[in-house]
């Protein structure tokens, strides 16, 4: 086993996928392409002029494929991509998983994800989230605990449980419930993937994540 060598415009697919994370790859050597080797297997590999597109023919990688990478110092300590633990679905740009063998207040919840090596879901691309979870036929009208809530310290806003804070107008909101952000907790309701804030005691369903990369 070794670090990734992009021989495939599928992997740059793939990659497009983890946008909020930087992932190592097998390559050594900048600028890109002129001098471009991949390390794998303790052996170097020239770069490839040409690769696969997803049908099977010849494409060029070129600059505006590779655009993303950068360089970086080979003892600097990144992520690489890794298989979602038993139980997750890698999806949306990371690992979750749905329970709905049982409902829990807000708390409980984190607790659970907690239990099980994740957290509540603070989803990197919600776009490409709410079309999982939309994709997973669950039942209209269901809501979900995710890893959003008012901050302990009583300030004002929305915290995610990865510290970051939910823009002031934020188009997530579902705007036609009255009262759609007055409380502390916060779920997605499938009715239209949007979310709405509820008593923290709710006993929902949830959906846990796990980053899947170490």
């Amino acid at each position: 086993m070794d670090l990734l060598m992009i021989l495939s415009l599928i992997f740059v697919g793939v990659l497009s996928f983890h946008q909020s994370r930087s992932v190592m790859l097998g390559q050594t050597g900048f600028p890109i392409p002129e001098h471009m080797s991949w390390q794998f297997g303790g052996h170097t590999r020239s770069f490839p002029r040409s690769i696969r597109d997803s049908g099977g023919r010849s494409s060029s990688l070129n600059n505006e494929h590779l655009k993303d990478l950068k360089d970086c110092s080979c003892e600097f300590t990144k992520w690489i991509i890794n298989e979602c633990p038993s139980g997750y679905k890698q999806r949306a740009g990371s690992c979750f998983y749905i329970h709905v063998q049982g409902s829990l207040s807000w708390e409980d919840a984190r607790d659970y994800c907690r239990a099980f090596n994740g957290d509540l879901a603070t989803p990197p691309n919600w776009r490409l989230f709410s079309a999982y979870i939309k994709g997973t036929r669950l039942l209209r009208n269901t809501a979900f605990w995710i890893g959003l809530r008012r901050p302990s310290d009583g300030s004002d806003g929305f915290q995610w449980n990865n510290g970051t804070m939910l823009e002031r107008n934020s188009t997530l909101w579902d705007t036609e419930i009255p009262n759609y952000n007055k409380k502390t907790c916060v779920v997605i309701r499938t009715s239209n993937y949007k979310i709405v804030s509820t008593d923290c005691e709710n006993e929902l369903f949830l959906i846990c994540q796990h980053n899947g990369f170490h």
